[in-house]
């Protein structure tokens, strides 16, 4: 279970740094070139789909290593669990970077990653359950070289620090996100409009 953490850490710094520079950053400034607002939602769906692609490719690969009905358990839930803190702390990032900002645009386009989060959860789950979702030239490309960078002698041992690392932060980012959208969720249902019925008696006194 251990080699299993620390490579679910691996999978989080590498594809995050080759994500962010190799993918998103060139794809982001043609569309900004191109005026393509609704790109965004696009990039974000794939990258979602990647993170999740690797991790199920990981845990059924770990389940297949160690078979057993704890195994059939316990490493998806594991899996589930960081791929959700992975995207709510991710949204948590972004919105306080945006609110720093004053990026209203950005603010207004985090609103939908509340879908993003259940959708990752939700093609997670099934691809345990149909693995060619997540089998394509790409995810196979990343996932060879996460697995390349978690073998070599002094490097990877360091990916692995930093990975534990990144997922106690990534973890107390989500829960801090978990807290605030129930803290929204909370205010939104007490601010409801009161009924008709309430508005009268209250004329009435």
């Amino acid at each position: 279970m251990i080699d299993y953490i620390l490579f679910l850490g691996i999978i989080h710094i590498v594809f995050g740094f080759v994500w962010k520079w190799v993918f998103v950053l060139p794809i982001s400034l043609l569309l900004a070139l191109l005026k393509i607002n609704k790109g965004i939602y696009l990039i974000k769906a794939f990258g979602s789909y990647l993170l999740v692609s690797l991790i199920a490719l990981l845990t059924l690969y770990t389940i297949e290593s160690n078979p057993g009905i704890g195994s059939l358990i316990l490493y998806p839930l594991i899996g589930v669990f960081t791929i959700y803190m992975a995207e709510a702390s991710r949204a948590y990032e972004a919105e306080k970077q945006a609110a720093m900002d004053y990026d209203y645009e950005a603010l207004r386009v985090l609103r939908y990653d509340g879908l993003f989060i259940v959708g990752a959860v939700i093609l997670f789950v099934v691809t345990l359950f149909m693995p060619i979702i997540a089998v394509n030239p790409l995810t196979q490309w990343l996932f060879g070289v996460i697995d390349w960078a978690y073998n070599l002698p002094v490097i990877g041992w360091i990916l692995r620090i930093g990975g534990v690392l990144f997922l106690l932060s990534m973890i107390w980012y989500g829960i801090l996100l978990s807290v605030i959208l129930i803290g929204s969720l909370i205010g939104k249902i007490r601010r409801e409009p009161k009924s008709n019925y309430e508005r009268e008696g209250e004329e009435i006194e």
